[in-house]
């Protein structure tokens, strides 16, 4: 008989235990951020540097403008038109648009899927630093020899016999190294929404920025591996002997074309698509309803993507094709105006007759929403192959693609910095300075490029540093002045940033003194654990109460060292316009918090921002209906919150909604026996819809049922929407 050997079981293992006596400190100063592997670090990194590359291409721009402004112009020499033409486009392109959605990206996905980080920390990093090694190769050749083929580089122009100097080997760098440093970012991105959602959000919960997002990685993969593949062959016939783009050794000049713009079509999508997810976030923030057809705008999304990958060659109209090629890029250009249509008219059903706040943000996106338009409808047209044949190579084209480009993603860039500014720094960007630059950048764009069609359709060609054809004169002065208004708007978002302080921090005071509305205030204020800080500020409310005077003063011009003491003092800021009076909401939020105090602040017609609110835990969401029940008892007039509150940062933090709010399951007991159940609580009838805590009776007694606090495991997210 066999012998049997007892196996213990795995349970019954005892499990290796590991004592950690010590833990490294976080490290801290400026040094960190060159070692850091904090995905919010490093989308600011991002951020930062995009803002570099943007101010660099736009001084080009501006020189580019201002040698065209008058006939035979002598500012620049050819050589250096052609240089700094090649330098804007490969700039603008590569250095700015597609990166600045790595930033917001890097900083706001897991944030909104509630994942501790991407997937590849380090990874991410290091895309990172090759975008920054690859921007520094290109802007090095500018003390040698830039390169000056264009941001195309068209062969053979760009070839060894036409192109001799180096510069041209910097662009084929720079190229390689962002270009790896976007598919190692677009890999971290797929694989982080894929894999690092918080339970049950499901693909029809995505916020629809993220939805824009894991699509625009999946083109980066698409469309980026094969410029890289075209550029290392260009890199080749140069300085190795190959002739793959030499019609004379059997190459061919067309097959740059057909693969650089194989990539260049997808491009646009990786430019605009983020730009969509931007618009499709802040409209219904600032509409005050929910986004209208969510699936349709997702679905669109998608749709533009794979069409995208099928109308490359409507940009090669001009080159011998057959008819048949050429009537099946028409008709697919045609197509891919129809998902861009529906997210059009999606975003204009979400606006009608909504409660519109126009801040910046929305300015910005219905202005980029407009320009985008426009910029389809003239594409309509060079859609249309004979058509094209009059126009390609003129200033009809120029204004189009930067219609299409700068219209939708510089516009939402602007957009998504003033809405997400606030989160990522802690502080306010000044309305009034906000709209003033909007103004200038709105107007200056399209005086800049609308006149460009008429250029265009007079005869101007692209891409020339000078004319003597003085009927263009006019168009080209206009389209300069458009140009520098749109630098001073430009230039405005700078001096906001930097002077973000004329945006006032507020905070709440009890003093002992009588106080009145409107009254300025030097006010001296000393935390435990603080140095003394004076401040002067306005009292935007006053209520006696007790025999004191509690008070909200907006503070003017706090120093960074003040503006870190109010921080830890104040949950909230007052900001009052006229009558209306906004009250942004910031930090945790808990049991602890005093709502109430916050009455005395709403007279007229008031709006919460939540932009900044961190946590808030079952305790908090019960003062705050409790809150906003006394509010509407006493009368007062009370706007939905901007974005919904996070009940559990660990798990869902900062999801920023997408209209439809989030619901959980959370747990009750009954007052008046022992029963515990959990109950399904949608958080828009908590926060915006029934101002009231849900009221739910006890199956057992008949008594009420209470929340009980919210542990992480009871945090879940529906597979479905709520209906």
């Amino acid at each position: 008989m066999a012998a049997t050997v007892d196996t213990p079981s795995l349970t019954a293992r005892p499990r290796p235990e590991i004592i950690a006596h010590d833990i490294e400190p976080a490290k801290q100063g400026w040094t960190s951020w060159f070692t850091t592997t904090d995905h919010k670090k490093i989308g600011l990194m991002y951020l930062g540097t995009v803002i570099v590359f943007f101010a660099l291409g736009g001084v080009e721009a501006l020189l580019i403008r201002t040698q065209l402004a008058i006939p035979d112009n002598t500012l620049l020499t050819p050589e250096k038109y052609n240089q700094i033409l090649t330098m804007h486009g490969t700039t603008m392109i590569f250095l700015v648009v597609v990166p600045v959605w790595a930033g917001f990206a890097n900083y706001l996905v897991p944030l909104m899927i509630g994942a501790r980080d991407v997937a590849f920390p380090r990874l991410n990093a290091w895309s990172y630093w090759m975008y920054l090694f690859g921007g520094l190769a290109l802007y090095a050749s500018m003390f040698f020899s830039p390169p000056e083929a264009g941001w195309f580089s068209y062969v053979p122009l760009s070839l060894k016999q036409f192109s001799a100097t180096n510069g041209q080997e910097a662009w084929i760098y720079m190229v390689h190294l962002t270009g790896l440093s976007s598919i190692l970012g677009a890999i971290n991105f797929i694989a982080t929404i894929h894999n690092m959602r918080a339970p049950g959000m499901g693909w029809g919960r995505m916020p629809l920025f993220v939805w824009t997002i894991l699509i625009y990685a999946y083109l980066i993969i698409l469309a980026l591996t094969s410029l890289a593949a075209t550029v290392t062959m260009l890199l080749l016939d140069r300085n190795f002997g190959t002739n793959f783009f030499n019609p004379n050794e059997g190459g061919s000049a067309m097959l740059w074309q057909h693969l650089f713009w194989f990539f260049g079509h997808p491009e646009v999508y990786i430019l605009v698509l983020p730009a969509f997810g931007v618009f499709s976030e802040i409209l219904p923030v600032f509409a005050r309803k929910p986004i209208f057809g969510y699936k349709a705008i997702a679905a669109s999304t998608a749709a533009i993507a794979f069409l995208g990958m099928l109308v490359w060659a409507h940009h090669m109209f001009a080159t011998p094709m057959s008819t048949v090629v050429l009537a099946f890029f028409m008709l697919s250009s045609f197509l891919i105006a129809v998902p861009t249509g529906v997210k059009i008219f999606n975003w204009v059903a979400t606006l009608w007759r909504g409660t519109v706040e126009w801040t910046v943000p929305l300015l910005y996106c219905v202005g980029g929403i407009f320009t985008f338009t426009m910029g389809g409808i003239t594409g309509i047209f060079l859609a249309v192959f004979p058509i094209d044949w009059q126009l390609t190579d003129t200033y009809f084209v120029v204004a189009h693609f930067h219609y299409t480009a700068f219209g939708a993603s510089a516009f939402a860039m602007l957009a998504a910095l003033y809405y997400w500014f606030p989160k990522m720094t802690g502080r306010m960007l000044s309305e009034k300075l906000g709209k003033v630059g909007f103004a200038f950048t709105f107007i200056g764009f399209h005086l800049t490029f609308l006149i460009q069609h008429s250029a265009g359709l007079s005869g101007m060609p692209r891409r020339v540093y000078e004319y003597s054809d003085h009927s263009w004169t006019a168009y080209n002065f206009i389209s300069t002045v458009g140009a520098f208004t749109i630098g001073v708007g430009l230039a405005g978002r700078k001096l906001d940033a930097t002077v973000s302080n004329l945006s006032i921090d507020g905070v709440r005071l009890v003093v002992g003194e009588p106080v009145h509305e409107g009254q300025q205030l030097e006010v001296s204020i000393a935390p435990e654990g603080d140095a003394a800080v004076t401040v002067r500020g306005t009292v935007v409310w006053a209520q006696p109460r007790e025999g004191k005077t509690v008070l909200g003063v907006a503070f003017d011009r706090p120093d960074d060292h003040a503006r870190t003491v109010l921080a830890k003092l104040t949950q909230w800021q007052v900001v009052k316009d006229g009558e209306r009076i906004r009250v942004v909401l910031r930090g945790d939020f808990t049991e602890a918090t005093r709502f109430d105090d916050l009455l005395p602040a709403m007279v007229g017609r008031v709006v919460f921002d939540t932009a900044q609110v961190t946590y808030m835990n079952s305790l908090g969401v019960r003062a705050w209906c409790e809150f906003l029940r006394q509010a509407r008892i006493q009368g007062y007039e009370f706007h939905a919150c901007s974005v919904p509150f996070i009940l559990q940062a660990s798990m869902v933090r900062d999801v920023i909604g997408r209209g439809t709010v989030t619901s959980f399951f959370a747990p009750f007991h009954c007052i008046g026996c022992d029963h515990q159940e959990e109950r399904l609580v949608q958080t828009a009838a908590i926060l915006a819809a029934n101002l009231e805590p849900p009221a739910f009776k006890c199956p057992s007694c008949g008594g009420a049922l209470e929340f009980d606090d919210l542990p992480e495991r009871y945090f879940a997210f529906l597979q479905d929407d709520p209906d």
